[in-house]
């Protein structure tokens, strides 16, 4: 039986070519991604307090495009689950790394996500956070 061929969307086809995205668009559609599926705050672990930013997909892939657009972070996992899909995840804990990522995203995002990074720096520098 003959395979068929299917042709890649331009739309992706950077990410399987090598080809450097426009950087604008690309940092638009992170921005999107994480306004949709992202969350910024602030964590305690013990008497320490720090910054965190995250982004959880089943599908790794999505996670290492949103990595290289904003050019910082990890993707780790999968965590496996009983009931769900593995899941991966995007995270960024430090707090240079996590304002520059929101910096770079800030256009972009809407007025709630802006709220919320707002409510995270806020707090960070009402806990000071030094890392």
């Amino acid at each position: 039986m003959k395979q068929q061929q299917t042709k890649e969307s331009p739309f992706n086809q950077h990410l399987w070519d090598g080809k450097t995205p426009d950087k604008t668009a690309e940092l638009a559609w992170a921005a999107g991604f994480f306004d949709g599926e992202g969350w910024i705050g602030v964590r305690q672990s013990g008497d320490r307090w720090y910054p965190r930013m995250s982004v959880s997909q089943c599908d790794r892939r999505t996670l290492l495009r949103f990595k290289q657009a904003i050019q910082g972070g990890k993707v780790i996992g999968p965590y496996f689950s009983t009931k769900h899909k593995p899941v991966h995840m995007w995270r960024c804990n430090c707090k240079a790394e996590c304002l520059r990522i929101a910096e770079s995203l800030w256009p972009f995002l809407s007025y709630q996500k802006r709220d919320q990074v707002l409510r995270a720096y806020s707090k960070i520098a009402a806990v000071g956070v030094t890392t």
